[in-house]
């Protein structure tokens, strides 16, 4: 739970907000909601059913013109818990802020979406994303 502790750790220093969740109920879901295989794997990513992706080297920055003022989930594969954020600014400062996270997912309560940024510098949309990431990237 190294990078959980460490989220926590620059949330209390900067102020932000968040909630707990637990990510390894979510993930379950996502699993069987956005994958072909239906089963966990190290790279989820790669097992994605339905989905767009664009290569950026800052493309977690992205991320805003999506979620903009909702709140959504953020969850890191084998870590525990996930955190909720009220504001995708929160969450980016977080993430400029630690040392090593290259990548994690962010989805809201009905998984009607999911963002994945990867260690390749990738953003992946699925759901309702993935309309969102083909328009923006034209």
């Amino acid at each position: 739970m190294f990078i959980s502790n460490e989220i926590k750790k620059i949330a209390s220093i900067f102020h932000i907000n968040y909630y707990e969740v637990d990510s390894e109920n979510i993930f379950k879901k996502i699993i069987e909601k956005y994958t072909n295989s239906k089963k966990d794997r190290t790279w989820l990513w790669e097992d994605f059913s339905d989905d767009y992706s664009v290569y950026d080297a800052d493309s977690y920055k992205l991320i805003s013109n999506f979620i903009l003022n909702k709140s959504f989930l953020v969850l890191i594969k084998d870590e525990k818990i996930g955190f909720g954020f009220d504001n995708v600014t929160s969450f980016i400062k977080i993430y400029e802020e630690l040392e090593y996270l290259d990548e994690f997912y962010i989805t809201d309560e009905k998984l009607s979406y999911l963002i994945c940024k990867n260690h390749h510098d990738y953003l992946i949309c699925c759901g309702i994303a993935k309309k969102w990431l083909i328009n923006y990237s034209r």
